[in-house]
Order: structure tokens, then C-alpha cells, then sequence
């Protein structure tokens, strides 16, 4: 087999550079609240700018404040990019918020042994509501679940019941019901089984071409980053991982990012170039900071690339005009 040599110039370029746009996963893995807000809408909003074809909401959460889940409930119901609620890891849960999450998203899936309910109100300090106000809040979240079941198509009466009876179901017993659309083990297996689905959006039909090619992970922070590479390197020793961290300072600052760091993105701009073979799959690790640095368009890495093979001559000449036109100067 033939030596590849792949020179790469230049530090900026898109996260999508072999043209590929994967399936981006984001996690709302803990209470519901501002902040969780905020970071769906602009992970959506960025989604929506990056053609991204479909956005994995990977839940496990106990719940949260009724207004920010209003507001993820808003986001996701206008959003031109199809959604997907996936309950999961097994043994995870969307309970009261996480229920009216998956309600509103254009695929609801859940993994075995999860579930999800217990939808009833209930105030942030636990005591007992005021009769007349309890009764006014539990019918508003009614209607809410019950316009969100019959905009997607789900079981009206048991979105009614989650939120007056705060009654449960498990995943097997949310597919038997027509609470959820699919049951699926792991991400792969929920992308497998969409692909082909065709999903009304604000903006119109689409039809999922999901099965095989990248899947994008989006933090919150390089720490959780790091949790997820730490977990997939021993849950799924074989899949290929890559990183791309965002970086350590500002565009005004006096200093440079730390070289690790350059490294680290260069070698995942570098695997990304190489395309996938039919059914492969390979899981891109990032921040939400990192997807809304701004950087050159796809086209500005991929011209600045030069492949030579084992035994290949090059006119000095040739390389240094290319060298020229990226950047570098004779010394």
C-alpha cells in the first residue's frame, strides 16, 4: 500500500471538512433550568446555520423549572432542524420537564430500562400549592401536553394523566402506548432506525438519511468533553473518536493558543479529510464554545491541502508557490 503524505496549512477551518454534516448529540443530563435553556437554543440556533440534519437531545433529567422548559419546548417546535428526544443512558429517566421535551420533539425514542413521567407541577420549595393556583397551573400543563400530543401524533389521554396523576411508564410501555416513536440500544442503533423517516418541520418536510457517517457530541464545557472521550474509550474501544476543543483565548488577546491544543485540532481537521467507507461511523467530541467560534468556510481548509504519494516527483517550484499563496515566506 502506498505512503500518503497529507500537508495541511493553516489553523481555521470548519468542523465539517471531509463535507459530510453529521448528526450533532446533545446532552440535557441534569435539572432544567436557564441556563440549559440557553444552551439548546444556541446549540439549535447554530444547528440551523450549519445545515446540520438532524439534532440527538440525549435526556436524563429529573426535571426542572416550568419556564425554561417552556422555553426548550418554543425552540424545538420552531425549529427548521428535525429533533430527536432520546432517552438514555439505561437507567436514565425524563421525568416531569424531560416529558413535555420529548412530547414536543419530532422523534421521541428511549433506550432500555428508562422511563419517563411524572409530568404534575409542583413548586421549586415542594409545599403544597394554593388550591385555586394549583388547579390553574396543572389545566395550563394539560393543555400544553395534550397540544403537543396531538401535534406529533402521541397518546392524548396518558399526557394528560403523566401530569394529573404524575403516573410513570417504562420505555417498553411508552412504545406499546404511542408515547414514543422507537425503542433503540445506543445512538447508532436510534440513527439506523430513523434513517429514511420523513419528519414534518417548521420549514417543511425532511427525509433522514442517518445510518453510518458522523455523529457530532456537544458539551457543555471541555471537562465534560473529556468525560465522554473517557467513556467511549471504554464502552466502545473500536469506535473512532475524534476531538475538537475550542480555543484558550480570545481573538484580541497578545497570546496564542497552547500548542497542544493546535495539535489536537489539526489532527481531527486532519482524520476528518479522510472520507468514510459505507456504514462506517466515527463520533466527533466538542463544545458548544467551539461550534460558535467563528471560522473560514469548509472550502478555505480543503484548497490549502496538498496530497503527495510515496515516489511522486514535485517541482520545488510548484511547492513553493503553494507554500507562497498559504501563507509562508522564505526565510
Amino acid at each position: 500500500m502506498q505512503k500518503v503524505i497529507t500537508i495541511l496549512l493553516g489553523l481555521w477551518m470548519g468542523a465539517l471538512a471531509h463535507g459530510t454534516v453529521p448528526v450533532w448529540v446533545i446532552d440535557l443530563d441534569d435539572v432544567i433550568e436557564a441556563s440549559s435553556a440557553r444552551y439548546l437554543s444556541d446549540s439549535l440556533d447554530e444547528a440551523r446555520t450549519s445545515d446540520v440534519p438532524l439534532v440527538v437531545l440525549r435526556i436524563d433529567t429529573p426535571g426542572g423549572w416550568m419556564d425554561s422548559t417552556r422555553d426548550i419546548v418554543k425552540d424545538i417546535l420552531a425549529s427548521p432542524v428535525p429533533v430527536a428526544a432520546y432517552v438514555s443512558p439505561e437507567g436514565a429517566s425524563a421525568s416531569s420537564a424531560g416529558t413535555y421535551i420529548v412530547y414536543a420533539s419530532h422523534v421521541a425514542a428511549m433506550a432500555p430500562a428508562t422511563n419517563i413521567g411524572s409530568a404534575t407541577p409542583v413548586r421549586g420549595d415542594g409545599e403544597a400549592m394554593e388550591p385555586n393556583l394549583e388547579r390553574k397551573v396543572v389545566n395550563d400543563a394539560v393543555a400544553q401536553m395534550r397540544g403537543l400530543a396531538e401535534l406529533r401524533g402521541r397518546n392524548i389521554e396518558w399526557a394528560e394523566k403523566t401530569v394529573r396523576e404524575a403516573t410513570n411508564l417504562t420505555a417498553s410501555e411508552a412504545l406499546e402506548q404511542n408515547v414514543i416513536d422507537l425503542m433503540a440500544t445506543d445512538i447508532s442503533a436510534l440513527l439506523a432506525k430513523i434513517d429514511g423517516m420523513t419528519l414534518e418541520t417548521k420549514t417543511g418536510l425532511v427525509t433522514l438519511a442517518t445510518e453510518g457517517g458522523d455523529v457530532l457530541m456537544v458539551s457543555r464545557d471541555d471537562v465534560s468533553m473529556a468525560r465522554k472521550a473517557e467513556a467511549l474509550s471504554f464502552f466502545a474501544p473500536g469506535l473512532e473518536k475524534l476531538e475538537f476543543p475550542a480555543w484558550d483565548c480570545l481573538p484580541y488577546d497578545r497570546v496564542s493558543p497552547r500548542p497542544e491544543l493546535v495539535s489536537r485540532r489539526i489532527d481531527t481537521m486532519t482524520r476528518m479529510l479522510q472520507p468514510l467507507k459505507k456504514g462506517q461511523g466515527r463520533v466527533i467530541l466538542t463544545t458548544v464554545s467551539a461550534l460558535l467560534q467563528r471560522v473560514p468556510p469548509k472550502e478555505a481548509f480543503t484548497d490549502a491541502v496538498m496530497t503527495l504519494k510515496a515516489g511522486q516527483r514535485l517541482d520545488p517550484a510548484d511547492l513553493s508557490g503553494f507554500l507562497s499563496t498559504h501563507g509562508y515566506f522564505r526565510a
